[in-house]
């Protein structure tokens, strides 16, 4: 289970590969717009090596690897979150849904296949891939620490261990 989700967040994480090619400064783009895809160029440079090394870690890390990859899923919903815009927007979560569902609607018909792909990535494909992994990886660390708070004792019965 470990090597799989290492393998899906290094699949995931080289997503973020497709943003950078073309580089910004060579498409001839000026002013608000040039500024827009030099700042988007950084900010998948950035989260292309966030999941690269996350991705290394999961792999190597044994013992503690669902506490990392717990960690790891809670920081990509974060980054998801914050770059949905939600902080950007005056309304309720109900108002921001329908926003966020109505943009990226119209960003699955644009005309541009990079737009639509990277709108499948990171919109629909990372979001819903690291919340329930987050869901679900909560679930298993929380189960697992109550299974190893019990400690059998030489009569078979099982009782909590005090903490």
């Amino acid at each position: 289970m470990k090597r799989t989700f290492a393998l899906v967040a290094l699949v995931l994480g080289l997503g973020y590969a497709v943003p950078l090619v073309p580089l910004p400064w060579n498409i001839g783009s000026v002013g608000v717009e040039a500024m827009f895809l030099q700042q988007s160029w950084f900010l998948s440079l950035v989260l292309l090596f966030f999941n690269l090394v996350g991705a290394f870690l999961l792999f190597r890390v044994e013992k503690d690897w669902p506490i990392l990859a717990l960690s790891y899923s809670l920081i990509q919903v974060a980054i998801w979150w914050l770059l949905s815009g939600l902080l950007a927007m005056n309304g309720d979560l109900v108002q921001f849904f329908s926003r966020k569902t109505n943009a990226i609607w119209m960003l699955l018909h644009h005309s541009d296949p990079k737009v639509v792909f990277v709108t499948v990535h990171q919109d629909i494909t990372m979001g819903v891939f690291y919340h329930l992994a987050f869901l679900w990886l909560l679930v298993y660390v929380l189960s697992n620490r109550n299974h190893h708070d019990q400690v059998a004792p030489a009569g078979g019965q099982v009782r909590t261990r005090n903490r």
